[in-house]
């Protein structure tokens, strides 16, 4: 069981994906994470420019383990396109992916407990083999979208039409006002009966609102958000946050023509390595470690063990070094398998690792 947890050994490092079986669609979309399995899929699929382009995108839906789905049309990943090139790039398709998820859930989740279980998951695989149908991920039905890009809802609605691409953006009634102003500039002769002329108003008003509205810090912070949102629950200092939008612009800069993702990727390791204190880096290894064993099930009273468990082993260890951080998940993966899970739990445990296993070689083959 020791080797259930190797894989943990990479804390934030790129993994293969965990997947449901072919059968369980539902549970292979929700139960993949973003950050790492889905951002793998995601690479493979775009190829050596880090964008997924419509032929890509079709192209990948027809192979196993790709990140796009058989049941997922193009026209909803396009939605999330927030620069409109035609192309998704890693921070728009996590938006789609997320999106993605949280309309299922919505869907399905009838309980309303967070997750899509029993007669809930038997309809979701239904739905999703036979096809997605409106509505589309992360897009306001068609009706409120009009209502929204029309004025007829505010500022406020203006935003929200706009869907991810400002999120966790705070703006000032200032900024409002010109966003206000940008509106009625740009709105002026569109037929909003025209779902075209509607997608190109709300990509327009995208593009003013980063140009010309957002400050400087807040234009970074947009290019920052998946970062920032993998950093949630850290507590982060004002001076941290400009240490990040300071290490971003200076490896951008010093990088051009490397593809985003690249220069994300140096970005996570900098802040992993200068940016944060030695506590949010266990902090930020023992959510990655709890959401490994997500397929245990643990209670809370194991999710405390394991806290202390990662707490006692990465005292004093050096985590920004990469043999040394391996060696402390190796002797924490082993002490909760031996202490911590019950004989149910490591069957489970075995079996996910036994179908990552499998896919792995299926995509290989």
């Amino acid at each position: 069981m020791s080797r259930v947890l190797t894989v943990c050994a990479a804390v934030l490092w790129a993994l293969p994906a965990a997947g449901a079986p072919a059968d369980d669609p539902i549970g292979e979309l929700m139960d993949s994470d973003v950050g790492t399995e889905e951002r793998d899929r995601f690479f493979a699929s775009a190829g050596v420019d880090g964008e997924l382009s419509r032929e890509e995108f079709e192209a990948a839906a027809a192979k196993p383990g790709s990140f796009v789905r058989k049941y997922e049309p193009w026209r909803d990943a396009r939605a999330h396109d927030a620069d409109g090139n035609g192309r998704l790039n890693w921070p728009e398709a996590e938006r789609y992916r997320q999106a993605m998820r949280k309309r299922l859930l919505g869907r399905f989740d009838r309980n309303g407990d967070g997750k899509i279980t029993g007669p809930e998951r038997d309809a979701a695989n239904a739905v999703l083999g036979r096809g997605l149908e409106r509505p589309r991920p992360g897009v306001t039905p068609q009706a409120s979208l009009k209502a929204s890009l029309s004025g007829e809802a505010g500022v406020e609605g203006i935003l929200r039409a706009l869907g991810d691409a400002f999120q966790g953006i705070e703006l000032t009634d200032a900024q409002k006002s010109q966003v206000r102003v940008a509106h009625e500039r740009l709105a002026k002769g569109v037929n909003f009966d025209d779902r075209k002329a509607v997608y190109r108003l709300r990509q327009a008003l995208i593009a003013a609102i980063r140009e010309k509205v957002l400050t400087e810090d807040q234009r970074t912070d947009v290019k920052l958000q998946p970062l920032l949102r993998s950093l949630r629950g850290l507590s982060l200092t004002d001076e941290q946050r400009a240490a990040i939008r300071d290490a971003y612009r200076k490896l951008a800069a010093g990088q051009k023509g490397r593809s985003s993702w690249r220069v994300m990727r140096d970005l996570r390791e900098k802040v992993r390595k200068e940016v944060l204190t030695e506590d949010q880096r266990t902090a930020q290894g023992t959510r990655y470690v709890l959401w490994r064993y997500g397929r245990a099930h643990l209670d809370d009273g194991q999710k405390a063990k394991v806290r202390a468990i990662c707490a006692r082993h990465a005292r004093g260890v050096d985590l920004t070094d990469r043999e040394r951080r391996d060696a402390a998940m190796k002797k924490i993966a082993e002490e909760i398998d031996r202490t911590v899970l019950t004989e149910k739990q490591r069957e489970a445990m075995k079996r996910s690792q036994s179908r990552r296993r499998g896919r792995g070689r299926r995509g290989r083959d």
